[in-house]
């Protein structure tokens, strides 16, 4: 008997075949259909949104740190390091040196052999300062004691004046006396010698008493208060005295160069021995003996037990206008924060366009290396004002396309609205935004809410 094949089974056959099993799969889908509850459509409910309020910018920016507890020494002067007194971890007291510097390998110190200069001519100074003021004093008195004596020769000079003058009257009074005995004599016979002895007289008391007169003139001129000779006398005596003021002033004047040439000579010998500003410990040396060195090279790093630490960042004048010292600030420290307090709030730029703030950091847990850098996170509370037109809002609330920029706004009808605004600045999470009347209206968080659409508020 042959079996069936395939092949054998003719066209219409298979044409049959094919129909009665897609009838099959029609029938079916039509009963699972009917089995199949269709379920009841539900109304779409509105979507629960968020209005801005009490927006908090947030704002970072990196601060410099400035240690006050920690310094380090640079050198003033240049030279030859002739000895390393305080190595890495010693404690060290205010005034202790660090090193000596010496101006040649020998350790000879020019500025230190100055330094004794002037100290020894500020001693002697010291030394000889009230010889000096003495013999200064004594010029004084002798220039006094000079005019006295003038004032007591002209003093003289007017009592002899009066002695010189009585005789002059005394001879005056004699020679007329002589003169009317001649007259009477002449004619009578026999008082030819007598008038000749009397001629002779006469003649002698008129010389003497020209004499007088002249001497008289000379002393009168000398002796008087208001001639020259005692005005010469009391310019001489004020002029000396002035003299001897301006010379003690010098004097005076001199001992206050030495004093500050020996403190000159002192500070440019100190150069050549930097000590520690404070009590603390040597954090780091830098230097070794016979090392030469030049001024601005760096000495050592000395750390105080306490200190301020200084924190200063720079922002932008939006940011700056918006900050008081009240402002939260938070430093961060790897993987920790702490609070900053502001201290400054700059009013003009200092770097650029950006305005300094200063903060200070206390209590920190961890050392903070000096000159470091550490962020700084601003948390700013900026509520719109009221009837403003500039509001601080959050990124998310915005739409932001290449030609405008969009926010959401929620109307009395809770139905939400899209508005256009103007973006003046950009500031951490938040864009500082200008539109109309922006602080009466209600503005949606998120713009994950199409136009036209109801929401209800939380």
């Amino acid at each position: 008997m042959k079996s069936l094949s395939v092949k054998n089974i003719s066209q219409p056959t298979r044409v049959f075949t094919g129909f009665i099993l897609l009838l099959i799969a029609i029938i079916g889908i039509l009963s699972i259909s009917r089995n199949v509850e269709t379920p009841e459509s539900t109304p779409t409910k509105p979507k629960e949104i968020s209005i801005v309020t009490n927006h908090t910018v947030v704002v970072t920016s990196i601060a410099e740190v400035e240690d006050s507890s920690v310094v380090t020494l640079i050198s003033q002067a240049g030279g030859v390091v002739s000895s390393v007194f305080k190595d890495n971890g010693d404690s060290v007291r205010k005034g202790d040196t660090i090193i000596a510097l010496g101006s040649n390998y020998a350790g000879g110190n020019a500025a230190s052999v100055q330094s004794q200069i002037a100290a020894r001519q500020l001693v002697n100074y010291q030394e000889t300062y009230d010889s000096q003021i003495e013999s200064i004093d004594l010029q004084k008195d002798l220039a006094r004691a000079q005019d006295e004596v003038g004032d007591r020769t002209r003093e003289i000079g007017r009592e002899s004046l009066e002695r010189t003058q009585s005789i002059v009257d005394t001879n005056e009074t004699s020679i007329s006396s002589i003169e009317k005995t001649i007259s009477s004599l002449e004619g009578i016979p026999g008082s030819e010698d007598q008038i000749t002895t009397l001629t002779a007289t006469l003649n002698q008391l008129i010389a003497a008493n020209s004499q007088l007169i002249s001497a008289n003139s000379v002393s009168d001129y000398q002796a008087s208060d208001s001639e020259a000779p005692a005005h010469i006398s009391d310019v001489s005596e004020e002029l000396a005295l002035k003299q001897l003021d301006i010379q003690r002033e010098s004097f005076e004047l001199q001992g206050e160069i030495l004093s500050l040439q020996k403190r000159a000579a002192e500070i440019q010998a100190s150069a050549f021995y930097p000590s520690s500003p404070f009590d603390g410990t040597v954090i780091e040396t830098f230097v070794h003996p016979l090392e030469v060195i030049s001024p601005g090279t760096k000495i050592a790093t000395i750390k105080a037990p306490k200190g301020t630490i200084r924190l200063t960042t720079y922002v932008p004048f939006e940011v700056a206008q918006i900050l008081s010292l009240d402002t939260v600030a938070r430093a961060t420290l790897t993987n920790s924060t702490h609070d900053v307090q502001i201290t400054y709030i700059g009013t003009y730029p200092a770097k650029g366009d950006l305005y300094p703030v200063t903060l200070i950091l206390e209590n920190s847990t961890r050392p903070i290396a000096d000159k470091s850098y550490l962020d700084i996170e601003f948390s700013i509370d900026a509520p719109c004002e009221t009837f403003s037109d500039v509001c601080y809002l959050p990124l998310e609330s915005l739409t932001i396309t290449q030609d405008a920029s969009y926010i959401s706004v929620v109307d009395p009808s809770n139905t939400v609205h899209s508005e256009e605004v103007t973006i003046d600045a950009l500031l951490g999470n938040s864009a500082k935004v200008r539109g109309e009347n922006l602080s009466q209206k209600d503005i949606l968080t998120r713009t994950n809410v199409t136009d036209g659409e109801s929401v209800v508020r939380k």
